[in-house]
């Protein structure tokens, strides 16, 4: 399992204008193939008002 969060902050000032959190899992499907599926919360913010954005997200990764 893993959690991460990105703060994102305005270059003309310091504002906060953007914040991801993730949260999710890694898994073996077999020795070359792995998996991922997360959720994201990405909240951003545009006028002074914050909206938010909920991602359920899945990653393949095919190693040679």
């Amino acid at each position: 399992p893993y959690l991460a969060d990105e703060i994102f902050v305005s270059l003309n000032g310091i504002n906060l204008d953007r914040n991801r959190l993730y949260c999710g899992f890694a898994f073996s499907i077999s020795k070359n193939i792995k998996g991922d599926i997360y959720y994201l919360l990405q909240s951003s913010k545009k006028s002074g008002a914050w909206t938010d954005a909920n991602v359920l997200g899945t990653k393949l990764k095919l190693i040679f």
